[in-house]
């Protein structure tokens, strides 16, 4: 309805009145409560930040469809420049071009091309690179986590919300001993982050707060009275759910915290 649809008969088969979305944020909360329902089929997902909306755009299957309607809809809601991220599977590169001269006629959604592999190929600026790679790793995490919620505090304000590694891409960059595709796979690796709010995700990458391997969350000894405060009435958990804690989180801890002092720590009682 939203993107302009015309159903056929439709009292024949629902008997209640459709409407179309006035606003970005509930289409992202309905796309949200259907995946929870159906979280066997990951497909396209829409979030926002402060200055753009974006969508992760499947290509496959009958995804593709669902990713063109999707860019559609939003195109028509929106209130900031969207980005449409061609997340690219098996065979499929991009959206069917059908898709892609409709989308681009709708002048509000720039369109980025990226793979879930490293293309040893792609001729691009070190900062499209970047672009590229993180709309891979953020895919991933809502494959595995869904969509945006702090780990740490559950806030879900989709604009402050990011994708924060446990395993640093700058720590994996040293690593001589692995080639560039594998240093590629661990950096968009859905089992190599977090959903954390601003706030905690500064926290965490300034090893303030720290997570061990059992996923008790843990903070640096030596913090003033007044800033162990400030954490326990913003950390609303102690630990991290049971859903975030398989072996290869626990693996990719374990290589954070080889360059951190978790003995010169205490865990945080909230």
């Amino acid at each position: 309805m939203t993107a302009g649809v015309r159903f056929l008969n439709i009292e024949q088969y629902y008997h209640y009145e459709i409407e179309a979305y006035h606003n970005v944020d509930d289409l992202i909360i309905d796309r949200r409560d259907n995946q929870i329902g159906n979280s066997s089929n990951n497909s396209s997902y829409v979030s926002k930040s402060t200055d753009s909306i974006q969508i992760y755009a499947k290509t496959y299957g009958a995804s593709k469809y669902e990713s063109t309607l999707l860019a559609i809809a939003v195109s028509r809601i929106a209130d900031r420049p969207i980005e449409l991220y061609n997340i690219c599977e098996k065979d499929l590169k991009k959206l069917p071009q059908a898709s892609i001269n409709t989308i681009e006629a709708l002048g509000n959604i720039s369109l980025y091309y990226t793979t879930l592999f490293l293309d040893k190929h792609l001729s691009v600026d070190e900062s499209e690179r970047i672009k590229l790679r993180s709309a891979s790793y953020l895919y991933n995490l809502y494959n595995r986590l869904g969509y945006k919620k702090c780990a740490l505090c559950s806030c879900e304000i989709p604009e402050i919300i990011q994708g924060a590694h446990i395993w640093g891409v700058s720590q994996i960059s040293r690593c001589n001993h692995l080639d560039e595709e594998t240093k590629f796979s661990h950096a968009i690796s859905g089992n190599n982050g977090l959903w954390l709010c601003q706030n905690h995700h500064k926290l965490f990458d300034s090893n303030i707060i720290m997570i061990d391997c059992n996923g008790h969350v843990r903070i640096k000894d030596g913090l003033a009275a007044k800033d162990i405060a400030f954490l326990r009435t913003t950390t609303f958990k102690n630990s991290l759910d049971k859903l975030i804690l398989n072996d290869d989180f626990r693996w990719y801890i374990s290589k954070r915290n080889e360059e951190l002092d978790l003995e010169h720590s205490h865990e945080l009682a909230v």
